[in-house]
């Protein structure tokens, strides 16, 4: 299980390097992408401090 939650915390800062990325190149990026990155990567910090 542990391997899942370090695979899914890998994957969303990866998520979340691609949005910083398009922001910062001048890309349209919504709110609604910025919270579900933040969240997906919110959760597996939650999930690995169990």
């Amino acid at each position: 299980m542990k391997e899942f939650v370090v695979a899914y915390g890998a994957l969303s800062a990866a998520v979340l390097i691609v949005v910083v990325i398009l922001s910062v190149t001048g890309r349209e990026v919504t709110a609604f992408m910025w919270g579900r990155t933040g969240g997906m990567f919110a959760s597996a910090a939650f999930l690995k401090s169990l």
